[in-house]
Order: structure tokens, then sequence, then C-alpha cells
């Protein structure tokens, strides 16, 4: 697995449901991707990124992804820069590439 985080609460948060069974999908540059029985889920410690996909999903703003569920902070980052920043966790629904052709 390429990881983007580590750290023992790190370690912490994949060893708890959801997570515990999951696997490595994919991660960007503030968020990483796991799957597990169909379900998508997505960990950052962006908690501002976090925040807004999780209210603009509620408000169907149909240009973000669809929050599924949000489990909130779910421990504290491990290379936090400042005592309040945590690692963020939601269920996100899957999205599918769109095809060079259709776009112009």
């Amino acid at each position: 697995m390429s990881s983007l985080f580590s750290g023992p609460y790190f370690e912490h948060v994949l060893s708890q449901e959801p997570l515990c069974s999951a696997e490595y999908f994919a991660h960007g540059s503030s968020a990483m991707l796991f799957q597990r029985n169909g379900q998508l889920y997505r960990l950052t410690t962006d908690g501002r990124g976090h925040c807004f996909l999780s209210e603009q999903s509620a408000k169907g703003n149909p240009y973000v992804v669809r929050v599924i569920q949000d489990f909130g902070p779910v421990a504290p980052a491990d290379e936090a820069y400042w005592d309040d920043e945590f690692y963020w966790l939601a269920e996100v629904e899957w999205l599918h590439p769109i095809e060079s052709t259709l776009v112009s």
C-alpha cells in the first residue's frame, strides 16, 4: 500500500470499523481512499475540505462527491501542525471516469 499518512493514530484508525478490513484503493494529495464490500471510504487530514464536501453533499450540490455517511473526526492527526487537527472519515459514492470523447 502506498500510504499518504503514517503514525500510531493512523494505525489505530485502520484497525477500527469501518476500515479494519478495508483495502487501500488510491490516494491524492490530502486524502486516501479505501474499499470494502463495494463501499468507498475517504480518509483525510483536511478538515475544511471534508466539511465542505459533507455540507455541499447534504445540500444536494451535484458538483461534489456524495457523502453517504460522515464519520467526522475519528482520531488526532499524527503529523499535525496544530493541536486541533484530525483524521476525518466519510463513506462516499463511487465515481466513474468521464470518457475523453465526451469532454469538449
